[in-house]
């Protein structure tokens, strides 16, 4: 499903083309490393830098995702040529970004596994040596993002605690995000109609809080479906919450927005884009983001956007 994405310290790429803009970003986001301080004459054997390296991969795998049917092939390439570039530039966190993100690719969950492994050891070296290393932790990160429970919480702990600004607002969302799932949201605020919302008083009623925005495409997209969601169970007990990263300042605007498309449900708008006071404290990071809550008041689903009215019914019955 298609997604606004933050542009943020953490670079969550994706195995379509339009990603490796993303894989070339996080690569020249790179500070210079000790391997690069100063650029060694060209060779055969090493790139005189590691941007010089990165970019000729990002190339290579470019050329063969442009194939039909070729992703497998070529990211089966980004992982060799990782495995390469770990041995020329040690100290690099980005090879191990590329590790994981093959991972999620290969069919042999064996190697998978031993990718990822691979990716966590190493970033892992790499931030006892310099534990605030913002790469490193951002790779962190990104592999915090494919564990669950305990392990996952244990890596964000870690950015969280080495780390300062974006990044660790990111990592600190994130656990409050975790810790969220399975108990009341405690979401409260004044609609942009002036109704007064408090999450933790719905109790007997499903709860849809809908993260979105009138300026992303697959938002919009989803309205629709929204909607008819909403006016087939509304009757029964179903409401939605909106929390709206609108960039305009103005929530008039938002207002005459939702008018139109016939959304009579609250609205959150303070007009500070990705940081919308919600979106940082439950480290949303991508739009449309739909949770669930049941009639009890806890948070039950955090990926609402699929089977929606199904998972709506459901909850209703019970």
């Amino acid at each position: 499903m298609q997604a606004c994405r933050l542009n943020a310290p953490k670079l969550k790429m994706k195995t379509s083309l339009k990603s490796f803009s993303l894989m070339a970003a996080l690569a020249l986001a790179a500070p210079v490393w000790a391997d690069d301080k100063k650029p060694e004459p060209k060779s055969a054997e090493k790139p005189a830098t590691f941007d010089a390296a990165a970019q000729a991969v990002i190339a290579k795998v470019r050329k063969e995702l442009e194939k039909p049917g070729n992703e497998a092939k070529a990211f089966g390439m980004l992982t060799d040529e990782a495995q390469k570039l770990i041995k020329l530039f040690p100290g690099n966190p980005t090879p191990y970004a590329w590790l994981i993100q093959g991972a999620g690719r290969i069919a042999d969950d064996k190697k998978a596994a031993a990718l990822r492994k691979q990716a966590e050891d190493g970033v892992q070296a790499i931030l006892k040596k310099e534990p605030t290393n913002g790469l490193g932790n951002q790779v962190l990160m990104m592999i915090a993002e494919e564990k669950e429970g305990e392990a996952a919480m244990a890596l964000l702990k870690q950015v969280a605690a080495n780390t300062k600004g974006q990044l660790h607002e990111m990592a600190i969302g994130q656990l409050k995000k975790l810790d969220a799932l399975g108990k009341p949201l405690p979401i409260k605020f004044t609609a942009i109609d002036g109704r007064e919302i408090d999450l933790t008083k719905m109790k007997g009623k499903v709860v849809l809080v809908d993260f979105w925005a009138t300026w992303c495409g697959p938002c919009v997209a989803e309205i629709p479906n929204v909607v008819r969601a909403y006016n087939k169970l509304h009757p029964q007990g179903f409401e939605i919450v909106g929390i709206s990263l609108e960039r305009d300042k103005d929530p008039k605007k938002l207002a005459a927005y939702v008018k139109e498309k016939k959304m009579p449900w609250a609205q959150y708008h303070d007009g500070l884009f990705w940081d919308n006071k919600f979106v940082k404290e439950y480290g949303v990071d991508a739009v449309p983001a739909m949770w669930l809550i049941d009639k009890k008041g806890n948070l039950v689903d955090m990926n609402a956007r699929t089977n929606l009215e199904k998972k709506v019914t459901k909850l209703l019955a019970e």
